[in-house]
């Protein structure tokens, strides 16, 4: 019975797969379609230069940078914190994404965020139907244990009298 249900998982997990990534992609595009609508990239400026403030023991070379920048449509100028390059000039101008009210937002998924969910998908599909086997091996082998117990006990219920006679 196992073996059956093994050789279903196996035969299935492909088209799983195909199926989730596919979902996956759909998904993660329209959130990326609607993230470039909703966003827009324009030109900040860095007001300080970006020091390294660590004492050098970091693999990041990024830090926090203050930037000026003036939303789309025009408005008053707004300032706030983005990650850059560690030792940017005063001054350089830097491309951020700001929301329809002109505050910083993230920028949109690009192509391989969107692949790597799609990825991401299909991996869960196939981990899921893993999942899903194991759960069935353990109430298979539950049931089995039970119903070879229960036939134990029925032996010895007909095997002990005759066995543990008293002899005087």
């Amino acid at each position: 019975m196992l073996a059956g249900s093994l050789a279903a998982v196996i035969a299935a997990a492909p088209f799983a797969a195909h199926l989730a990534g596919e979902a996956g992609q759909a998904a993660a595009q329209r959130a990326a379609n609607s993230e470039r609508a909703a966003t827009h990239e324009v030109k900040a400026v860095l007001l300080r230069s970006a020091d390294d403030t660590t004492s050098g023991y970091s693999f990041d070379s990024t830090v926090p940078g203050e930037v000026r920048w003036t939303p789309p449509g025009g408005g008053h100028e707004r300032t706030g914190q983005v990650i850059v390059s560690s030792g940017t000039a005063k001054g350089t101008t830097i491309d951020v994404w700001v929301g329809p009210g002109g505050q910083l937002a993230s920028p949109p998924l690009n192509a391989g965020q969107v692949a790597g969910q799609a990825d991401l998908a299909s991996t869960g599909a196939i981990a899921g139907l893993a999942l899903l086997y194991l759960c069935e091996a353990v109430v298979v082998r539950q049931v089995l244990a039970r119903r070879r117990l229960a036939a134990w006990d029925a032996d010895w219920a007909v095997t002990e009298p005759a066995w543990n006679r008293q002899r005087w």
